[in-house]
């Protein structure tokens, strides 16, 4: 039920097997994850405070309560339960991963590393690792660290069209348009929905002087987005500007 998106009828199974064993802590985590796959936070965090009064060495609903309160903006407690789940399991990547993400969030960045290098330094190619501690290089303007991050990322899965995006962004922040074009073009090869790799490409032809393929891409992420004031306002830009009469 719950892969189908049925969550009442999901719960109600739930319901009918915590009336036949009410201490069973797994049950308790089984039906927050139900109300969180539907967003009702309230209901979740109390279904996960009932999984670890029962049972308060359960890593799982800790982790579990970690997001819900993350979610609801309750960084320390969500911090506190992460730190209780590492203890328990300190082998466990997906605490740390997720402990990283809030302290990175709250500017704690060398404390997130601290956590992401634990995580890498036993699974080297772990993905949510590899893309976290790459996004914190590029906030750092450090891009060639972030592009051999995401480099590796795609040497797992060449044909991830949001990570050749990506790739494409940090290629044009760091003012390698040749390099960014062709990520952006593989990832609308794979996905011509993205948006953000038709408006990227647009701003990379642009810094090139290509103005007339730049038009192409820009009329195409309008239609996607319509409304996009970004690409509006490249797009009325490019007409009122570009050196070439035919497009100005």
């Amino acid at each position: 039920y719950l892969l189908n998106d049925d969550y009442e009828k999901a719960r109600a199974d739930i319901d009918a097997a915590i009336e036949e064993d009410p201490e069973d802590a797994s049950l308790q985590e089984a039906l927050g994850m139900a109300f969180m796959m539907e967003e009702k936070l309230d209901e979740a965090q109390k279904a996960f405070d009932k999984a670890i009064e029962l049972e308060p060495e359960s890593s799982g609903a800790l982790l579990q309560r970690a997001r819900v309160l993350a979610m609801r903006e309750n960084q320390d407690g969500a911090i506190a339960d992460l730190d209780k789940a590492i203890e328990l399991k300190p082998d466990e990547a997906i605490p740390l991963i997720l402990r990283a993400r809030i302290l990175q969030q709250a500017g704690e960045t060398e404390k997130a590393l601290a956590d992401i290098e634990k995580v890498l330094a036993k699974q080297p190619d772990h993905p949510a690792a590899l893309e976290l501690r790459g996004l914190i290089a590029a906030e750092k303007s450090d891009y060639t660290a972030a592009i051999r991050d995401f480099r590796r990322l795609l040497d797992r899965h060449d044909e991830d069209a949001v990570v050749h995006g990506q790739l494409g962004m940090l290629h044009l922040a760091a003012k390698q348009p040749r390099a960014a074009i062709a990520e952006f073009t593989k990832a609308i090869e794979l996905d011509s929905e993205q948006f953000g790799s038709w408006r990227g490409r647009s701003d990379a032809q642009i810094s090139i002087g290509e103005h007339a393929k730049a038009l192409t891409d820009l009329e195409k992420a309008l239609e996607l987005k319509p409304d996009d004031d970004g690409v509006l306002n490249n797009l009325a830009w490019l007409l009122a500007t570009s050196p070439e009469d035919a497009l100005r």
